[in-house]
């Protein structure tokens, strides 16, 4: 699927394959991560929800917009107000911190 010139999170259709997850995390909040890295992160348990349809992991636009949402801090002027908001958010969610 190709880029669409609507930025909009309504022009989209209600569930993406990786592909299009992908193309919709850039287009609509900016956020650039490859078909192989959701891929990834499904493995590892850190990407946003999915479902499968005969092995196809399909991904729904709700999820992927919470997922940008608990990723994205809001602004901050410093590094160091990054690295907090990011350690709170990651206690407030019970995730655990993955090794690279």
């Amino acid at each position: 699927m190709e880029l669409q010139p609507d930025f909009t999170a309504s022009s989209w259709p209600k569930r993406l394959r990786r592909d299009e997850a992908s193309n919709y995390l850039a287009v609509v909040h900016g956020i650039k991560l490859a078909r192989q890295t959701l891929a990834r992160m499904a493995y590892q348990g850190t990407g946003p929800a999915y479902s499968l349809l005969n092995r196809i992991p399909y991904y729904e636009t709700e999820a992927l917009d919470r997922f940008a949402g608990e990723r994205l801090t809001p602004p901050a002027a410093s590094t160091a107000a990054h690295k907090v908001a990011r350690e709170a958010a990651r206690r407030a969610s019970g995730r655990r911190r993955v090794a690279a």
